[in-house]
């Protein structure tokens, strides 16, 4: 399993609070390239913050494509 590096690993914004990670990999991000991990990360809703994510793919190529 490739490892993530800085090169191959999108920061998404605005995820919803609601999203899980099997809906953001089955998401258009996934026409991209193969997602290797994804981690939700939620910040402190108190303050009206959303979620973000890192989204892992296979190498770089495919992370840039989705950018």
């Amino acid at each position: 399993m490739p490892q993530p590096t800085a090169r191959n690993v999108l920061f998404v914004s605005r995820v919803a609070d609601n999203c899980t990670e099997e809906q953001l990999c089955g998401s258009v991000l996934s026409t991209f390239g193969t997602i290797v991990t994804v981690k939700i990360c939620n910040t402190d809703k108190s303050r009206g913050s959303s979620a973000y994510a890192f989204v892992s793919y296979q190498n770089a190529a495919e992370a840039n494509a989705a950018v």
